[in-house]
């Protein structure tokens, strides 16, 4: 667990750790240069426990070294990640450690309880892949784990590591589990929440927006031309994972963008050799419900040309493809998220404050 100036939520999170029902734990707490509270924190629980082993970095490293240095100190077989500002449920780690045993996977994450910067829940987000196949799928447009819930055996991370580079720069996460997956790391996730994830206003992803989308979809760009081996131009990576929020897009490159979809899900059915009705119509929903995300970003940017455009070929989608999406928890996610009135909240309150 990394550390950086966090006194508001550390105690916390520290506290649902020390009261693991697995008990046979190493807690390493690396504390990245903070210049609060949190030092004071983090002794003052050492001194009650004496699984909690503390390292200090002298300067601040910032996450990505921060992470990697955790990785090098680990002396556990297994390595659980988590954010000084969420908490653990009880059993995290007893049901993780039975979930890596029971699927026979590498890496494992799960749902997670999302809360509000007081401990208020707002909503239960699951994953929207479960077995290898669509993991592997949805990781050509979206991060497929969800890193604050992760486990994995130490030598996995040991053999890939965090990229210490401008490219995974406030997307670490999907850039790992995206190379970890071309070498054949095997991943799975439950629905069964293991972490309560807090939405902060301090958050990389309210705080480096512009950052977060340029890196994510240049990653994606990477992934999609290593993994699958078609060419893809920076512009239809940017639209295919949804990170175009800041650059002009016509109509014509979102048709171009996704012809580019149903060309890589016509490639990976057959590489896979996909017969499974389930997977199939899996396989489907997904793409299906990031060309109608992709549509609503357009259409909230466009001129109204191009609401009518996007309009159009939005309501094509639900109307042909309705019966794929309609079994997931695609739909209530989309009407009824109190997570995305969260983040948006927290977008409009970062801007405010920035603007004074």
């Amino acid at each position: 667990m990394p550390c950086y100036n966090a006194e508001l939520y550390v105690e916390e999170a520290l506290t649902s750790l020390i009261g693991q029902t697995y008990k046979n734990l190493e807690i390493l707490l690396i504390d990245d240069g903070s210049t609060d509270r949190t030092p004071e924190i983090l002794a003052k629980f050492a001194a009650q426990d004496t699984r909690i082993r503390i390292v200090r970095n002298e300067t601040n490293l910032k996450l990505i070294p921060s992470l990697n240095k955790g990785i090098r100190l680990a002396q556990g077989e297994y390595l659980a990640r988590m954010d000084a500002d969420d908490v653990s449920l009880p059993d995290r780690i007893e049901r993780q450690l039975a979930f890596i045993e029971e699927s026979g996977a590498d890496l494992v994450s799960s749902s997670v309880i999302v809360i509000d910067e007081w401990g208020k829940k707002l909503e239960v987000i699951p994953p929207r892949g479960h077995q290898q196949l669509t993991i592997e799928w949805l990781s050509i447009f979206i991060n497929p784990m969800g890193h604050p819930s992760v486990m994995a055996k130490t030598d996995v991370f040991r053999k890939h590591n965090y990229l210490e580079d401008e490219l995974a720069l406030h997307t670490e996460d999907y850039e790992i589990w995206a190379r970890m997956l071309r070498h054949g790391v095997s991943m799975a996730n439950t629905d069964v929440p293991t972490i309560k994830y807090r939405v902060n206003p301090h958050s990389v992803s309210i705080q480096h927006t512009e950052i977060q989308n340029r890196n994510f979809a240049r990653c994606v760009g990477q992934h999609i031309e290593s993994y699958t081996g078609f060419p893809i131009d920076t512009l239809t990576s940017q639209i295919v994972s949804n990170r175009f929020h800041e650059v002009k897009v016509s109509f014509a490159d979102i048709r171009k963008a996704f012809a580019f979809i149903r060309k890589m899900r016509k490639w990976f059915v057959l590489k896979n050799d996909i017969k499974d009705k389930y997977i199939l119509a899996r396989i489907r929903a997904i793409g299906l419900e990031q060309k109608i995300d992709i549509l609503i970003q357009f259409y909230k940017a466009g001129t109204f040309y191009q609401k009518i455009q996007s309009a159009g070929l939005l309501l094509w989608l639900y109307f042909n493809g309705f019966r794929y999406i309609a079994n997931s928890n695609y739909l209530k996610a989309k009407l009824f998220s109190k997570y995305n009135k969260a983040i948006k909240a927290q977008y409009l309150h970062y801007g405010e404050v920035n603007n004074q």
